[in-house]
């Protein structure tokens, strides 16, 4: 048996005794107040938590908000960028594309002159050797070969 009912059914029997006061309806009354604060507080309750699942919800939101606004600027930086590339005209382009040219042209010249010092210098050194190894080098050859 429930002690929460055993002990209402006493009070209630007990105030049935009380002649003068309706005592049972008041109890009753009184134990209806009871359960509608404790609804009332379930409800508050209830609606803390909806506050605070919101709350949470909206930072979140801020949060993404935040990062797309970041992600969006950085994209009109790059938009601007390119806008302004677009906007060169064709004697600009022209003359951006001789000054890229006049450059390579001036650095293939060096290397050309650079290539060709090496092949000398590679030449020369394949001479000398072939000087200097020649003899020995047919000597050797010449006893394997008689």
């Amino acid at each position: 048996m429930n002690w929460k009912a055993f002990n209402n059914a006493l009070v209630q029997a007990a105030l049935r005794m009380v002649p003068i006061l309706p005592a049972n309806e008041l109890y009753a009354i009184l134990l209806s107040v009871k359960e509608g604060e404790k609804e009332v507080d379930k409800q508050v309750e209830e609606a803390v938590e909806a506050l605070k699942k919101t709350s949470l919800l909206i930072s979140e939101l801020e949060q993404s908000l935040t990062e797309r606004t970041k992600k969006l600027s950085a994209l009109q930086d790059e938009y601007k960028k390119y806008s302004e590339m677009s906007n060169i005209t064709k004697e600009q382009a022209s003359a951006l594309l001789n000054s890229i040219g006049d450059k390579l042209n001036e650095s293939a010249k060096r290397e050309r002159f650079v290539s060709f010092l090496i092949n000398i210098i590679a030449g020369v050194i394949i001479f000398v050797l072939g000087i200097v190894f020649s003899r020995p080098i047919t000597n050797l050859l010449g006893g394997l070969l008689s």
